[in-house]
């Protein structure tokens, strides 16, 4: 029997491993530059199989509202273990079969770079679509681009961008049925899709969240830090003459409103009733996750609130200050329940479908009265 062992030499990878004894592994994340605590973590064991094997952390708080995930094929495809298979919120149980020797278990369902390339190179784009590079990283990466030409005279464009924090895998799905499902019968907007904004992150398989001394989410609006977010603040100012602007995100691991999809409120009144609009049409179009137009947290509730940007202003704060934009928001998408449905590759690319539609039709012009 091989002996168990973890590693986290893969894109996206992460953990620090405490301890391996008969059976028991004990790990944590890895925090590298995080201010504070957070949560992601996702690493391959071997020599399993045919075991039990428990995996423990070092507290509460590190273990999702389904369990974790697992993967047996390297990553391709992912399933929940459920609530069932933790114990003490600190510790879990998987059962090995006799001949799957290794696993991937992950904190929530990845996405790197591997999965991007799948889907471009599985997706029949029109033939106008462009994807290009928006900047090199700060470690030499080029970040994708993707553009897809406005329709039928629309003067509108709307730029989507995912990954500001790098652990918030499942914003990538959804903006997979964004793009999958933009183009409609009649007018269309011009398109702007930025999947990884903190490349170099997602691929080092960093937290993201609350990197020192800023994340990119708090790097808007003066001088940039890192190279995405400036090239991001000049494709949304030569953006006009109008611009929606739609940042996607995952918000805390579980509990309470984490369960559910919602619209973060900004302080901008004008901008904020522009969200309440989009709110609206997506409570009528959602599909894959339930959504309500009271999914929605106003400027100045719990952690949404001043203190919460005392670093520096998020995208859609700064977005929401142009003055061709007419709507900003960020959008949060679960890890793993959504209103009591379960959050899956699939349901998250069906709830990004909705919101296309939803942004499209809120950028359509007023009908003409007959």
């Amino acid at each position: 029997m091989d002996e168990l062992s973890v590693h986290t030499g893969f894109p996206g990878g992460n953990g620090q491993v405490d301890d391996v004894a008969a059976s028991l592994i004990r790990f944590r994340p890895d925090l590298r530059d995080t201010e504070g605590d957070w949560f992601y973590w996702n690493f391959q064991v071997s020599g399993v199989a045919g075991q039990e094997v428990v995996f423990e952390l070092p507290q509460k708080g590190l273990i999702g509202s389904l369990g974790p995930a697992l993967s047996l094929d390297d990553g391709a495809t992912w399933t929940w273990l459920g609530r069932a298979s933790v114990e003490e919120d600190r510790r879990f149980r998987v059962a090995f079969a006799a001949g799957q020797n290794h696993a991937r278990l992950a904190v929530a369902i990845p996405y790197t770079l591997t999965q991007w390339n799948d889907f471009r190179r599985g997706t029949t784009w029109p033939a106008d679509a462009e994807i290009n590079t928006l900047c090199q990283s700060r470690h030499g990466r080029a970040v994708p681009l993707v553009e897809l030409p406005a329709r039928g005279g629309s003067a509108c464009t709307v730029v989507v961008t995912a990954r500001q924090h790098a652990c918030e895998a499942m914003a990538n799905y959804a903006l997979e049925g964004i793009l999958s499902s933009w183009r409609q019968d009649g007018p269309t907007p011009r398109l702007r899709a930025v999947p990884f904004v903190d490349l170099d992150g997602v691929e080092r398989g960093d937290q993201g969240k609350n990197r020192r001394p800023h994340d990119h989410n708090r790097d808007y609006g003066g001088d940039h830090l890192y190279p995405e977010t400036r090239a991001i603040a000049e494709l949304i100012r030569a953006a006009g003459p109008h611009v929606l602007v739609v940042d996607l995100h995952c918000p805390y691991l579980h509990g309470g409103p984490n369960e559910l999809a919602f619209l973060v409120g900004t302080e901008n009144a004008t901008n904020a009733q522009a969200q309440r609009s989009l709110a609206a049409i997506l409570e009528r179009v959602a599909d894959g996750l339930p959504f309500r137009r009271t999914n929605f947290v106003p400027f100045g509730t719990d952690w949404n609130c001043a203190a919460g940007y005392a670093k520096g202003k998020s995208l859609a704060t700064w977005s929401s200050e142009q003055a061709h934009c007419r709507l900003a928001s960020t959008v949060e998408i679960p890890y793993s329940l959504a209103s009591g449905i379960t959050v899956t590759p699939d349901t998250a690319r069906r709830f990004g479908a909705a919101l296309g539609r939803a942004l499209r039709e809120f950028a359509a012009p007023p009908a003409r009265p007959r």
